[in-house]
């Protein structure tokens, strides 16, 4: 085959078919991936898999995680240290709540893909409604979360998690990136201490590119 060019489908195995949605997935170790994602009766679960590097994958699931049993909106997943994973994700339900609350969550997933058996630490990050999310690495034990936050304005916070997946008792750090509206936000490194953040801004029905500058201690 050329390079460049897309064959057909090589493998499709279904694990859930209770009409999941937001799923994100990530590479753990050898051929284990893990995804998180919202399950049919709303709450947040993760799963792992293998595949192999010929695409072949695995008939049965590895290990598995409730990690949310209420709601769960857009999870994200990812690396800390060794074993241990952050995810962060919104625990609202259907457009028009009220309610909701932007999560960090920690967990443990061996590299043969078994999950520990409960979630290590926590942190509310926002008490307000908070809807869409990604993370990012910064420096060290810090990390940084941009999200659709009250009044559907776009928003930014940082705090730390260790190695061992403790988070802080509190954010670092916060900043309303957009005061108007922040749909969909991504976060991206520039250079340095800047970062990227882009995001739909329904208001002015663009898309917006703003950069921020992230010190390594966590402060915006």
């Amino acid at each position: 085959m050329p390079l460049g060019d897309i064959g057909s489908v090589v493998a499709s195995v279904s694990f859930d078919t209770g009409g999941i949605n937001f799923p994100h997935v990530i590479h753990v170790s050898g051929d284990i991936f893990a995804v998180v994602y919202r399950d049919g009766d709303d709450t947040g679960d993760l799963q792992t898999w293998q595949i192999d590097s010929g695409g072949i994958i695995g008939a049965a699931l590895i290990g598995t995680l409730q990690f949310e049993n209420t709601y769960c909106d857009a999870p994200r997943i990812i690396q800390v240290s060794g074993t241990t994973y952050l995810i962060v994700y919104a625990e609202v339900d259907q457009p028009g709540e009220t309610t909701g609350r932007l999560h960090a969550k920690t967990l443990t997933i061996n590299p043969d893909g078994t999950v520990g058996a409960a979630v290590i630490d926590t942190l509310v990050v926002d008490a307000g409604l908070c809807r869409e999310v990604d993370v990012l690495h910064i420096s060290g034990e810090v990390y940084a979360v941009v999200y659709r936050g009250p009044g559907n304005d776009g928003w930014m916070a940082t705090f730390t998690v260790s190695a061992a997946g403790v988070i802080s008792n509190a954010v670092t750090d916060t900043l309303e990136f957009d005061t108007t509206s922040g749909f969909g936000p991504v976060i991206i490194k520039v250079a340095g201490t800047i970062y990227a953040i882009a995001y739909c801004q329904l208001t002015a029905n663009e898309i917006t590119v703003a950069t921020v500058d992230i010190q390594t201690d966590g402060t915006i």
